[in-house]
């Protein structure tokens, strides 16, 4: 416990304690400087299915990685990204599946509510975008996670600035009607967020 304590005072931007974080968003402002944030459970999960949710502000026509979830330590990741071309791209443990089309694609598109569910028997995921899912989409070959360990939610800059907040992570494959309910995550909860920062990140009051 001293040396876990220990670490958490030595790594910059980082909490001893979790933090609720409602009403406030990470800022990744520079296009050309790297920030990053890595967002950890206190608790021990294998995360076989989830679901991760969250809000963020895009740039226009900008090209940002939006999270890369790793189940457990050591596992191959889940990462999301926007392109251009206005498709989110969702990496499967090396593995690639792509839905298209963003509806946000303008100068000033505000907040934007995303949530992505897996489901790993079936290898099937879904895309949300403000409140509208995505075909299913599933993988044709299986793939191995690790056994129960402590899940990472790991945020990244891209190449344009953007914000994100209100990142929430479950353990199942939620219903759409509790997608709709913007509810905290039993996983991980923006009501209490243990995370560490480095590089050109800011923690700032949503806006």
């Amino acid at each position: 416990m001293e040396m876990l304590l220990l670490l958490l005072v030595l790594l910059p931007g980082s909490l001893a304690v979790p933090e609720d974080l409602t009403g406030k968003a990470f800022s990744f402002p520079y296009s050309s400087s790297f920030g990053s944030v890595n967002i950890a459970s206190d608790q021990r999960n294998s995360l076989k299915n989830f679901t991760l949710c969250f809000q963020y502000q895009p740039s226009a026509g900008s090209i940002n990685p939006l999270f890369s979830l790793y189940p457990t330590n050591g596992s191959c990741s889940f990462s999301l990204s926007r392109n251009y071309d206005r498709q989110y791209r969702l990496d499967v443990c090396g593995n690639t599946l792509s839905f298209c089309c963003s509806s946000v694609f303008q100068d000033f598109p505000g907040w934007v509510r995303v949530c992505v569910t897996w489901d790993s028997r079936t290898r099937v995921a879904q895309l949300w975008e403000n409140g509208k899912g995505s075909v299913r989409k599933g993988l044709d070959r299986p793939i191995s996670l690790s056994e129960e360990g402590t899940p990472n939610v790991v945020l990244n800059s891209g190449s344009s600035p953007f914000q994100i907040s209100d990142i929430n992570l479950w353990d199942r494959e939620l219903p759409p009607w509790e997608i709709m309910a913007h509810g905290t995550g039993n996983v991980l909860s923006w009501e209490s967020v243990w995370y560490t920062t480095r590089g050109a990140t800011l923690l700032e009051s949503k806006r």
